[in-house]
């Protein structure tokens, strides 16, 4: 899982919680986003590690606590899933 939407995502996710965090937001929200940054480093991990498909799971599921802007995480772990797909595709049409 490895595409340029992915990682200016997590860039931005990290810069909006560091923003939120300096700006004294209730903690809640705060946890809600330290939550989803988990989720989005666990989703890199285990895609790298075991399975791209829960890996691209779980950091979908981190992106969406940072809707509307998480949409470009989502979008990405979906065009490396797809990218994989061709890929198996290919290999198996040779």
């Amino acid at each position: 899982m490895s595409n340029a939407k992915i990682w200016i995502s997590v860039v931005i996710h990290l810069l909006l919680f560091l923003t939120l965090l300096s700006e004294g937001y209730p903690d809640i929200l705060v946890a809600v986003m330290i939550l989803g940054l988990l989720f989005n480093a666990a989703g890199i991990l285990v895609s790298y590690v075991a399975s791209l498909k829960v890996g691209s799971g779980l950091y979908i599921a981190g992106c969406v606590v940072f809707f509307p802007i998480g949409v470009i995480g989502m979008l990405g772990a979906r065009q490396a899933l797809d990218d994989a797909r061709r890929k198996v595709f290919f290999q198996e049409m040779q």
